[in-house]
């Protein structure tokens, strides 16, 4: 079992392509690093831009929830303006100021590396795991990566010390769908926040996957965020005799099969117990 990351180069300058009537435009990501940088984030869809004199760069708009840096601010025909690359500016009414860059890079290294904790995760849709997975699973089997416990709490995942934040895969804006459909090329540096700390959780159906009996839970696929090629890792919870006894495992699973890693439990006694222990509805290549 493990996070699946896709390594990816951030680039001072970043090109940014959108479709139809949308912008060509370049991203100064260099603000990311940079100490006390004010950044702005779009909060209207499809922001017109404007040159120094004030008129509309026609069919060169931003897409909602780019950040940008501030380069300059003034009044243009009577309209405060941020000036985000060299005579290009975009209007206030159009975008949030967010916090300097190195407030900002403090919050987010403090906590729960908290791409969702801000408006970074505006218009993404968090999704918590099914509430029989919810807690803490050990496991003591071979097969298992690690022998640190899974831990679910709402919509993060923890494993050997990093946490993991799910969102649904399937609601993303466009310019982010738009950087999935080419494989996470590229990233500016929110979206490497993003890849770095999100993942994509689909909900299968199990009548789809040809169990032998229906899981207590759903099976969750968890992928990288801009993972657009291979497997997920799979999780789900099936009740299984142990002792005379209905007890809940997790089990963990890969491949186009659903082949069977590993068995978690509710307690390391009980991962000890059944160290390496299979069950009927085990999946084997």
């Amino acid at each position: 079992m493990r996070f699946k990351h896709q390594k990816q180069a951030i680039y001072g300058l970043t090109s940014m392509l959108l479709i139809g009537e949308l912008l060509i435009g370049i991203q100064n990501t260099q603000a990311a690093t940079t100490a006390k940088t004010q950044q702005i984030q779009i909060t209207k869809q499809s922001a017109a831009l404007y040159d120094r004199n004030g008129h509309k760069l026609h069919n060169k708009v931003l897409a909602l929830g780019t950040t940008w840096r501030v380069l300059a601010t003034k009044k243009i025909k009577k309209q405060t303006m941020q000036r985000i690359f060299d005579n290009v500016w975009v209007p206030q009414t159009s975008v949030d100021m967010m916090q300097d860059t190195a407030k900002k890079q403090t919050t987010q290294n403090s906590g729960d590396n908290s791409a969702s904790a801000n408006s970074a995760d505006a218009g993404f849709k968090k999704v918590d795991f099914p509430q029989a997975m919810q807690g803490t699973w050990y496991s003591a089997d071979k097969n298992a990566s690690t022998n640190s416990p899974i831990t679910f709490a709402g919509n993060k995942i923890s494993l050997s010390g990093k946490t993991m934040f799910a969102y649904d895969g399937t609601v993303r804006p466009a310019d982010d769908q738009a950087t999935l459909n080419i494989g996470g090329n590229s990233l500016t540096a929110l979206q490497q926040q993003r890849q770095d700390n999100w993942q994509s959780l689909l909900v299968q159906d199990p009548q789809n996957l040809n169990f032998k009996k229906t899981p207590v839970s759903p099976v969750i696929d968890l992928r990288g965020w801009y993972q657009s090629a291979g497997d997920g890792e799979y999780y789900y919870v099936m009740n299984e005799n142990i002792d005379g006894q209905q007890t809940p495992v997790l089990f963990t699973a890969g491949g186009a099969g659903l082949w069977t890693d590993a068995h978690y439990y509710r307690t390391s006694q009980l991962a000890q117990q059944q160290q390496d222990s299979t069950y009927d509805d085990d999946r084997e290549q």
